[in-house]
């Protein structure tokens, strides 16, 4: 090592020990006195500042108010005062003050005219003692700024030199280890207060203008310790209050004062429970937490507002149809029966019996028309025999036409009464059976229904809208496809959610259908010949057209 690092180390250890020494013998209060003016800035009307000097950077004093005698006691630890004189005049909120002292230590008690704030500042060998008015609201001090340096400080120790020089009163709930260096100027109070908070995980609250501090919430997560016995709780009487509800219903009332596993209305030991018989809340709770309970159960506890949901479904078809047939057949007699000769007819049996002189008959197998194109449900029927010719010849003509019109409109009405954020359903309708074999050998029947339902859920809003959650059905039986099956049902049916105004009517839904059919059957080559070619074809032409609509007129009941 050379010359000057040994120097500086040698530097060192003397500084140390000096310090040392001075914090293990007794420190000397050389001066005493009271000045105007505070060494830092005041938040509240400032009156005097006591100045103490010392031979030797004075320890953390302890400092004690009397509310009752307005007396502040100052305890200085290992601290001789026989070299100072009290000060010959004193300020006006100032009526005495006292010096003793003992074999360790010194106290100072200062008499006051009335209650006082104080704050503490350290400045080398000085320690300086500020006395001022207790802020008001208009004048908070979460903007007093401070100095302080700190070394190795115990986070407790800081904390309270801290809120001290703010003047703040501090409750320390718990131990709290470890400790902090600050070096703070001109800084608030409050920012410095709140950072070693959050630095050391510690919790903190405010009550009554008290602060207080307590050590960092367990983790669950953290390493098993050996379990501490339980500190004793001071638990306030309780007192058991049953209240009646009149609308809303008690246990979906205790569901919404309650959040998860714990209660923020009740304390730890608060018990919130329900009598569904009588629609009562009962709660086991402090007497001075009970007030604002009821008061909150009070605004929560009030009637729904009713609402009437009238709906009008309405399903309209109309349908056309128009079908033209014909029957034309050309038969040819010949005059000698039994005789070899030529015969025409619609069939090989009627010409046979047209060869033997016998007029063929119309129906049956033995038809002698030639073109057979008629109307399955004909409206109207004639049938004409065009001519017979000297020659034996037959030609005959039957014509045949229905026309189809169909006006169909049905209205379903549903309504319902519901309160305001309760769903409600109304329905009407069949059940149609279904057969269904089982692994047994057996047979299962099942339902489903077709129905007509109204599914609605009101909501009104502050400015009486109101909001639905609509879902309308209207189902019917069906056709039937299949030899042996059941039923098919016809499904209609809307779901949504709209806003409307109280009283107004809305059209939620709509489908409307159409429907055109245009069928030709004919003989070939032959229909196609110009004025006689409608003889030769049947013709079939349809029109349908169907429509679906839904209203909805909601409307908020008065009381």
């Amino acid at each position: 090592m050379n010359l000057p690092s040994l120097l500086s180390l040698l530097v060192t250890v003397i500084i140390n020990g000096a310090a040392l020494a001075a914090t293990t013998t007794t420190n000397q209060l050389h001066a005493l006195q009271f000045s105007s003016e505070p060494p830092t800035p005041i938040s509240g009307h400032h009156y005097a500042t006591l100045s103490l000097q010392f031979k030797y950077p004075p320890n953390e004093p302890q400092i004690y108010l009397l509310e009752k005698s307005h007396q502040l006691i100052i305890d200085l630890a290992n601290t001789d005062n026989q070299a100072v004189a009290s000060p010959a005049a004193l300020p006006t909120p100032v009526s005495a003050l006292k010096v003793a002292s003992s074999d360790t230590a010194t106290r100072i008690v200062v008499t006051l005219e009335k209650r006082l704030s104080y704050q503490l500042y350290h400045q080398k060998q000085t320690l300086f003692l500020s006395l001022y008015d207790p802020p008001t609201p208009a004048q908070p001090t979460e903007h007093l700024l401070i100095d302080l340096t700190l070394e190795q400080e115990p986070i407790a120790s800081a904390l309270r030199k801290i809120t001290r020089s703010a003047g703040q009163n501090l409750l320390i709930n718990g131990e709290i280890s470890g400790t902090t260096s600050l070096h703070l100027q001109q800084v608030r109070w409050r920012d410095a207060f709140d950072l070693l908070i959050a630095q050391n995980r510690l919790q903190l609250t405010e009550q009554s203008g008290i602060l207080v501090v307590s050590p960092p919430p367990v983790d669950s997560t953290a390493a098993e310790v050996a379990p501490e016995p339980p500190a004793i709780e001071t638990i306030t009487e309780m007192k058991t209050v049953m209240i009646p509800l009149h609308y809303a219903n008690a246990a979906d009332l205790k569901k919404t004062l309650e959040s998860g596993d714990k209660n923020p209305l009740l304390s730890a030991h608060g018990v919130l429970g329900v009598d569904e018989r009588t629609n009562t809340l009962i709660i086991q709770e402090q007497e001075e937490r009970i007030k604002p309970i009821r008061r909150l159960i009070e605004q929560l506890d009030i009637s729904s507002k009713q609402v009437l949901i009238e709906s009008r479904i309405v399903i309209a078809s109309n349908d056309f149809s128009s079908e033209l047939g014909v029957r034309l057949g050309l038969t040819h007699l010949e005059s000698s029966p039994q005789q070899w000769g030529f015969s025409l007819s619609g069939s090989s049996e009627a010409a046979n019996q047209a060869l033997s002189g016998t007029t063929p008959a119309i129906s049956g197998g033995e038809n002698r028309l030639a073109v057979n194109l008629p109307i399955t449900a004909a409206a109207g029927r004639i049938g004409l025999t065009l001519a017979k010719l000297s020659s034996g010849s037959l030609i005959d003509l039957e014509l045949s036409a229905a026309q189809l019109e169909g006006k169909t409109e049905i209205v379903a009405s549903p309504r319902i009464l519901t309160s305001d954020g309760y769903e409600a359903t109304i329905q009407q309708g069949v059940q149609i059976p279904y057969r269904s074999d089982t692994l047994s050998g057996g047979t299962d029947v099942s339902f489903k229904d077709a129905v007509m339902e109204l599914r609605v859920t009101p909501q009104i809003t502050p400015d009486h809208q109101i909001i639905m959650s609509l879902q309308v059905k209207k189902d019917a039986v069906g056709a039937i496809f299949c030899d042996n099956c059941e039923p098919s049902v016809d499904t209609r049916e809307v779901k949504t959610r709209v806003m409307i105004g109280d009283g107004e009517t809305l059209v939620i839904g709509g489908i409307y259908e159409e429907r055109k059919t245009d069928s030709v059957n004919r003989v070939p080559l032959l229909a196609d010949l110009p004025i006689i070619g409608q003889l030769f074809r049947s013709q079939r032409e349809s029109d349908g057209k169907g429509e679906l609509l839904i209203f909805i007129t909601p409307t908020i009941l008065s009381e």
